[in-house]
């Protein structure tokens, strides 16, 4: 039998690194898959396919007799989830604008998951206890069974999502593109720009429109004058 504080070292060390090294890989490849393909889908097809392979690949963890190969499927599930770094992408793409309330709401349902889904593996973990079932074969049941469900829902949310991502993208953009072009500048800045505009033409050319010598470097706002050249 392994002591807690070396079941709890062993986990944290090799999930931890696993997790930092999946998050590295799996955003570069999903940019590179997004390079090569021009697909915009791609984003939240390697969620899908996260979320299936974590699925598959967690609950034949918990199926191993043996500690060290727990480890090993848990560390290789945790791998997988490296494909989802597309998500936040996709988020952020369409939160154009509000992005900072788009990732709020995106922070605040993740937060009630993550609140919501220990309690109801709890839940489950205590319905599950028997005598022939104690409490870690009861929990291991509960958390397949959660886990599993939420897993399964989430992967065919972000395949729904997928669906509509390009065309909702379009229509971001499009909006934008209509707000850009519907603004104009104010009354007051355009008499301003016209007076600073008069002024340095009057400063860098004759009355006849020619270039007076080449005004110094230290004075930018020269070089937007619009002088004839000399003949």
């Amino acid at each position: 039998d392994l002591s807690a504080q070396t079941v709890g070292s062993v986990m944290g060390l090799s999930l931890g690194l696993t997790g930092i090294i999946a998050a590295w890989c799996g955003g570069h490849f999903i940019d590179w898959c997004l390079r090569r393909t021009g697909e915009l889908r791609v984003l939240l097809w390697g969620a899908v396919a996260a979320d299936i392979m974590h699925l598959g690949l967690g609950s034949t963890a918990f199926l191993m007799p043996v500690f060290s190969l727990f480890v090993a499927f848990l560390a290789l599930s945790i791998t997988t989830a490296g494909l989802a770094q597309g998500v936040d992408t996709s988020v952020q793409l369409l939160g154009r604008g509000c992005r900072a309330t788009t990732q709020s709401t995106l922070e605040f349902f993740w937060a009630v998951g993550m609140g919501l889904g220990p309690f109801l593996a709890g839940m489950c973990s205590d319905a599950f206890q028997s005598a022939s079932c104690d409490e870690g074969c009861a929990l291991s049941h509960a958390i397949l069974l959660v886990a599993g469900c939420v897993g399964f829902l989430r992967a065919l949310t972000y395949l729904g999502a997928a669906r509509h991502l390009v065309g909702d993208a379009a229509a971001v953009e499009s909006f934008h593109t209509s707000a850009s072009a519907s603004e104009k500048p104010s009354a007051g800045e355009d008499i301003l720009g016209n007076a600073k505009t008069m002024h340095l033409e009057s400063k860098y050319c004759n009355d006849d429109g020619a270039n007076l010598p080449t005004p110094p470097l230290t004075d930018p706002m020269a070089a937007t004058v619009g002088c004839k050249s000399e003949p």
